[in-house]
């Protein structure tokens, strides 16, 4: 049958086979809702139109496609405004179709059964970006060259890897204090913490200008030192003291300027390095001196204290003994030695 002009076909006619000329148009539903053709319009795009109705009423922009539906209430496209063409699922209660979600967004559109309706933004190849923006996404199994933005909270079941060995990828964690992030730092191989640390609690005590580290835990904090995954010492914070712990035998040994300024033996004896001196009093005062390290010798405070050895403060006096007990004046006191019987001694 060929239709140059208007024609209506009922429900009862029978066609073997219907031909429309171009711009020629097959118009469905009572006051023409929809419409199929063959437009040349454009001169160089000839091409097949399916026109779907203006949204009005219960009209909606939809075609749909699926098995045995002509007369299903499908009642899953209620209240669509933009175009779909949706392929329903054998029962009819969900459909997968391509649509808009708004002005020149394409969208993948699921419909679940139940009324759960989840939109895919495809990707903008002009920005390289993939966005997903429903409640709840799943990605499984899924590599991206470009970059991919969520825009909600992210939860992830499995296992993240970032790169791969010897080739990894700058990881970066914002705060909402400006300039305070954790990065870590491919190119470094290192972990960047701009801002404070807190493990074992939420709560990191915070010192204006000063990078804290806060350790807590039921019993207290522990930071273990190690060599090549032996532990070599252990400082420990409980609730009674502090405690600096040496796991390994040999001597504990602290350093200022990259020099060993004191040493702590096996045995527990302090030695004092470098004939360095240990002070007793605040930097200024009147306070005591001491080089434990120089022959043993001991500097007392003006008028007080006693001198061990040979030292400038006795050589100014002329006193050459090997000992002295210094009171007001070099050489005013008394010493006295005892052997193992104490009812044996020399003054």
């Amino acid at each position: 049958m060929t239709m140059p002009g208007s024609s209506v076909i009922s429900s009862s006619s029978e066609v073997d086979e219907l031909h429309l000329g171009d711009d020629e148009w097959l118009t469905f539903g009572s006051s023409d809702d929809a419409t199929l053709g063959y437009n040349t319009t454009d001169g160089n795009a000839h091409h097949m139109v399916v026109s779907m109705p203006t949204v009005a009423g219960n009209d909606v922009p939809v075609v749909s496609f699926g098995i045995s539906i002509h007369e299903a209430d499908l009642g899953v496209f209620n209240g669509l405004t933009q175009p779909l063409v949706a392929v329903m699922d054998a029962d009819d209660d969900s459909y997968v179709g391509h649509s808009y979600s708004g002005d020149d967004v394409a969208v993948l559109r699921m419909a679940m059964s139940g009324g759960t309706v989840r939109e895919h933004v495809y990707p903008n190849v002009a920005s390289d970006t993939f966005t997903l923006n429903a409640a709840t996404q799943t990605l499984t199994n899924k590599t991206f060259g470009d970059a991919l933005t969520l825009d909600g909270d992210l939860t992830v079941t499995g296992a993240v890897t970032v790169g791969v060995d010897v080739a990894g990828h700058d990881v970066k964690f914002f705060g909402n204090t400006a300039g305070e992030y954790m990065l870590w730092d491919t190119s470094a191989d290192s972990l960047v913490v701009i801002g404070e640390v807190a493990i074992g609690t939420a709560t990191p005590n915070a010192y204006d200008g000063y990078g804290v580290l806060t350790l807590n835990g039921s019993t207290g904090g522990v930071v273990d030192l190690e060599v090549n995954g032996t532990r070599q010492g252990t400082l420990f914070a409980i609730s009674t003291y502090v405690k600096l712990s040496n796991l390994v035998t040999g001597a504990m040994h602290f350093a200022t300027d990259n020099t060993n300024r004191l040493t702590i033996e096996a045995d527990g004896d302090i030695n004092l390095e470098n004939n360095d001196l240990l002070n007793v009093g605040a930097a200024g005062s009147d306070r005591d001196t001491t080089s434990l390290r120089n022959a043993g010798d001991y500097f007392g405070a003006n008028g007080k204290g006693m001198v061990i050895g040979h030292t400038a403060k006795i050589a100014t006096g002329g006193v050459t003994a090997e000992f002295q007990v210094v009171g007001n004046s070099v050489a005013e006191g008394s010493m006295t030695l005892y052997t193992a019987s104490t009812t044996d001694a020399s003054d």
